[in-house]
């Protein structure tokens, strides 16, 4: 298919209901009707949606008997009904947060990169310098923990 066969199709298919409701232009449409006589695939979506609009049309409709449970309350319903809540603010502003906070973390990482790229100190010593955690385990009673060393050495 060629590029402007394509863009034939395009413009075709997408007037076809407006062929079906004979709602185009006399030359619209002629134009249009020679495409389809000459193009299969047009042609076969042309039959799929006049074989559909034939389907619909044949469809019975409820009574509206069919649906008085439904609508014999409704206007009472509708009238108990609280309008809907607004949102909470809150939740407007957690992403702005989140943004801020990843803002402001890429710029210390930015920061740190520039300063460990500037060559004039090693990064190890950049990471030498932060604080390091401290875990305590004094007074707790770690049954668990009694045989375990940590180091590669054996346990005694």
């Amino acid at each position: 298919m060629s590029a402007f066969a394509s863009v034939s199709c395009a413009r075709v298919r997408a007037r076809l209901d407006r062929l079906l409701d004979r709602g185009l232009p006399e030359l619209d449409e002629a134009r249009d009707r020679g495409h389809l006589e000459a193009c299969a695939s047009c042609a076969r979506e042309l039959r799929v949606r006049r074989d559909w609009r034939r389907a619909f049309r044949t469809l019975e409709l409820p009574s509206d008997d069919e649906f008085a449970w439904f609508t014999q309350g409704l206007p009472s319903r509708l009238a108990r009904a609280e309008p809907p809540r607004p949102m909470r603010g809150s939740i407007v502003v957690w992403p702005r947060i989140g943004a801020a906070v990843a803002l402001a973390a890429g710029a210390l990482l930015t920061l740190a990169l520039i300063d460990a790229w500037s060559g004039e100190r090693p990064i190890e010593e950049l990471f030498a310098s932060a604080p390091r955690p401290r875990l305590s385990l004094e007074g707790l009673e770690l049954p668990w923990l009694d045989g375990l060393r940590l180091g590669g050495g054996e346990s005694e």
